[in-house]
This record gives structure tokens, C-alpha cells and sequence, in this order.
């Protein structure tokens, strides 16, 4: 990962390739609360003329100077190392955000298209928000038998949570899930996994709801 990296921002950088700018402290990192969440997921679907209940897939979306690259295409990694990534290691990583300048304002996504096309429209969409939430990679992790930089945790949380969000709209879901519609059928509508569906479900408090159990005062 660390080589196609490299790699990816010598072929896209147009000749700056500089180190980004130094990462922010912990204390820059602002956490956004759960209806701040909300409100800025429906704010983007409302600038992409989206009905309530319109399914979206990130795959269409075009962010502007940013870029997606694929496992499967990619020439940046030995034929070796693609293997690697796409089997054994497959389930260590998603994709990697890589800045294209010291700025930080031009990015490449590295995708790994060896999962399902539902996740990948999650973890694309995830780090289109990191991207678009001015996100700055702060720590260093291990991913894949490698060491890279990553982003702190709160921004992690609230990406992931504007991706489920976005692909998931918080209305329709309150629908279907009072309509009785099973996770499945929830999924399938709007192109996500099921277990997605059920993360969304727990976050807008309808679990209860969603497996029907009831709850009663018993008489003194």
C-alpha cells in the first residue's frame, strides 16, 4: 500500500509532490453532533437534486480533484503485491486516501474492488466525506503488514456516519422501518449491505422498532 502510495502520487501529482502539511493537534479535531451529522447528509443530497428516497451510488458521484483508482486496474503495484492485497490481505483494508500536494486539495482514492460493490459504495463514499469534510490524516496505523498514516478516530466515526447517512436518508429509513421492511429489503432498495442498514437503524434509535419488541409497565 505504502508503494502504490508513492506510486499514485507521482503519476497524479502534476509535479508537486511534497509531503502534505503537517497534521493538525487533537485538540483541532472538531467532532460533529449526531444531528449536525444528519442535517449536513441531507444538505448533500439536496445539492445533488436527490429526492427523499432517491437511492444514490457514490460510484456516479464527481468530486472535483479528486480521483478513484482500482485494485484491479491499478499499474502501480507488482502483480505479486495485487495479489497480496486482493486475497490474503483483502479484508484488512477498503481503500486509502492519498493527498496529491501539500495542500491537501487535490487527493486520490485507492479502492479495493475485490469487496462487494455495496461496500465498496460505503468506503467510497466514506472517503469522499473525509475529503470533503477537510479531514487531514493525523495518525500512524498498520494496514495490510504495513505502516501508514490515518485519521483520527472522531473523523472516522463521523465520515462513516455522513457515508450511511447519505446512501441511508433518515426519513425514508423511519418509513420503511414502521412499514415493517426487513433490513434486506431495505438494503436492496438503495444498493447497501444489510448489516449497513442495521448500523443506520441503530443510529436513528428504531432497534426497538425494527425486531418488534414490546415494551410494557407492569400493574403494581
Amino acid at each position: 500500500l505504502l508503494d502504490a502510495a508513492v506510486c499514485l502520487r507521482q503519476h497524479y501529482s502534476k509535479g508537486d509532490i511534497s509531503e502534505p502539511s503537517s497534521a493538525p493537534i487533537d485538540a483541532e479535531v472538531i467532532a460533529m453532533s449526531k444531528e449536525e451529522l444528519e442535517q449536513t447528509a441531507e444538505d448533500f443530497r439536496k445539492d445533488l437534486g436527490l429526492k427523499k428516497s432517491d437511492p444514490l451510488d457514490p460510484f456516479y458521484l464527481v468530486v472535483d480533484s479528486v480521483m478513484v483508482e482500482r485494485l484491479r486496474d491499478t499499474s502501480c503495484i507488482t502483480g505479486k503485491a495485487k495479489n497480496t492485497l486482493a486475497g490474503p490481505s483483502r479484508g484488512e483494508w477498503s481503500a486509502m486516501s492519498v493527498p496529491l500536494n501539500s495542500d491537501q486539495d487535490r487527493w486520490v482514492v485507492f479502492l479495493n474492488d475485490y469487496h462487494t460493490v455495496e461496500r465498496q459504495r460505503v468506503t467510497l463514499l466514506e472517503e469522499y466525506w473525509h475529503i470533503l469534510a477537510g479531514h487531514k490524516l493525523t495518525k500512524i496505523a498498520k494496514i495490510a503488514g504495513c505502516f501508514g498514516r490515518t485519521y483520527d478516530s472522531a473523523e472516522e466515526h463521523d465520515a462513516y456516519f455522513l457515508a450511511s447517512a447519505t446512501l441511508l436518508p433518515r426519513d425514508p429509513i423511519k418509513r420503511m422501518v414502521s412499514g415493517g421492511k426487513s433490513a434486506p429489503e431495505i438494503a436492496s432498495f438503495f444498493g447497501t449491505s444489510p448489516e449497513l442498514v442495521e448500523y443506520r437503524i441503530k443510529r436513528l434509535g428504531l432497534w426497538r422498532d425494527h425486531i418488534g419488541k414490546k415494551v410494557s409497565l407492569a400493574k403494581p
